[in-house]
């Protein structure tokens, strides 16, 4: 079974995850890189200029990341012939 055939039996289970992993981590590096977007996005400031909200939703992206990595993974071989 070559990688094609491989990336069709995974199905939409492994794709997900995939997409999601890959989102959460630009998510995670663009709040670690600029993280007064919240600010700008909402007009709001949640933490009154701390910073600490920022750093639990930077968290939060990198848990949800490496969670999807590990779901995506699990689905990859799940795929395998048998």
């Amino acid at each position: 079974m070559n990688a094609r055939d491989r990336l069709r039996r995974a199905g939409w289970t492994f794709w997900v995850p995939c997409v999601l992993s890959v989102l959460a981590t630009i998510a995670t590096v663009w709040s670690i890189i600029e993280p007064q977007w919240i600010e700008r996005l909402f007009d709001a400031s949640p933490d009154e200029g701390s910073g600490e909200s920022e750093w639990w939703i930077a968290a939060m992206f990198a848990i949800l990341a490496a969670v999807s990595l590990v779901v995506s993974r699990w689905r990859w071989r799940a795929a395998r012939p048998a």
